[in-house]
């Protein structure tokens, strides 16, 4: 059943259209760095951290978050698409995949697969509205990683 956003009115399939839809910001630190001073040692840590991330099947969130923090520190904050400013805080859905993880899970943490992008672009590529630069943008990375 169709709902309408609760933000602009628009039809939705849940309570917020895709563009109101609520956001987590990354972490900025990572999770080791923030057990770092607690009582046990550094690798008494480490062992513990990664056994309840493992547990808890987290370990790549926490890996994709700092991949991502990386990109944002080296990276212009524009949309690789249409240019236009993102920000200063770097949010999950500023960094697309260019090949779908889905199809492609091998590059999910491939620099070169990863582009920044405005909410309207990522939509668009998300409902395979593709602008001719995201076209090209796609046959590049696959050439790059002879796909």
């Amino acid at each position: 059943m169709k709902q309408t956003c609760k933000q602009c009115g628009k039809n939705c399939e849940g309570e917020y259209c895709f563009q109101h839809k609520p956001r987590k910001a990354l972490r900025k630190t990572s999770f080791i760095e923030k057990i770092k001073d607690y009582q046990y040692s550094y690798m008494d840590s480490v062992i513990k951290i990664n056994a309840l991330l493992e547990k808890e099947g987290k370990n790549y969130m926490y890996e994709r978050d700092e991949f991502f923090l990386s990109i944002w520190k080296k990276r212009p904050h524009k949309c690789e698409n249409c240019n236009v400013n993102l920000g200063k805080k770097p949010l999950s859905y500023m960094f697309d995949h260019i090949l779908e993880k889905e199809k492609y899970p091998e590059l999910k943490l491939e620099e070169d697969d990863i582009w920044l992008l405005c909410l309207e672009c990522h939509d668009n590529k998300t409902r395979s509205n593709l602008s001719n630069k995201m076209k090209e943008k796609i046959k590049i990375t696959k050439e790059i990683f002879d796909i």
